[in-house]
């Protein structure tokens, strides 16, 4: 799967990648990354990038009190992850764990705006993405 910018056909070309880096760094363009059964990141970790999963699924927990893991949500393709690094550089506050293969887009935060205005569709994943998790967040508290 190669994409490339409606705008611009060669400005932006996806290429992919495989890695079993547990937290592979992308310093400039955007990447595939082909994955399976590993840590994309963990809690504590600080992230460069954003990650939108294409294909496959992704279990987000964190760590509690005596090593115990809490399962916070499992998500499944057209879910971005890792937003709350676009606003602060602070650690991430769980850890995001790959089941079985899968297919991220890797984005660098500082090329985030861009990839947005090149596929606003996206503008509109994220806002349902958020609502739905607030939702969910309202519905554990009730």
């Amino acid at each position: 799967m190669i994409l490339t910018s409606p705008e611009e056909d060669n400005d932006m070309i996806l290429i992919k990648k495989e890695s079993k880096i547990r937290n592979p760094s992308v310093n400039s363009g955007k990447y595939l990354l082909k994955c399976c059964n590993t840590n994309l990141y963990k809690e504590g970790e600080r992230l460069n990038q954003i990650y939108y999963l294409i294909q496959g699924k992704i279990s987000l927990h964190k760590e509690g009190r005596f090593n115990k893991v809490h399962k916070l949500l499992q998500v499944n393709h057209g879910t971005f992850l890792g937003l709350s690094s676009l606003y602060d550089s602070s650690e991430i506050s769980h850890s995001a764990t790959v089941r079985g293969k899968s297919l991220l887009l890797v984005i660098p935060t500082f090329q985030f705006k861009d990839f947005l205005n090149r596929w606003p569709v996206f503008k509109e994943q994220i806002i349902y993405q958020l609502i739905n998790q607030l939702e969910l967040t309202e519905k554990k508290i009730s």
